[in-house]
C-alpha cells in the first residue's frame, strides 16, 4: 500500500491527473477508501495535497 501511495504522490504532481483518476490508476475502486489510506501516510487528504503543489 505505501508504494501506492507514493506512486500516487508522483502522478498528483502532474496537472493533467484529477485526484480520482489517480486513485484508479493506482488500483483503488474507491476513491474515499483512496482518501482515507493516504491521509494515514502523508498526513493530508489527497485534494488537500494536491492543491497543496499548484
Amino acid at each position: 500500500t505505501r508504494v501506492r501511495v507514493e506512486k500516487a504522490v508522483e502522478l498528483m504532481k502532474k496537472p493533467e491527473f484529477s485526484v480520482e483518476q489517480v486513485s484508479k490508476a493506482i488500483g483503488f475502486k474507491s476513491q474515499s477508501y483512496f482518501a482515507e489510506v493516504f491521509r494515514k501516510y502523508i498526513g493530508v487528504t489527497p485534494l488537500i495535497y494536491k492543491n497543496s503543489l499548484f
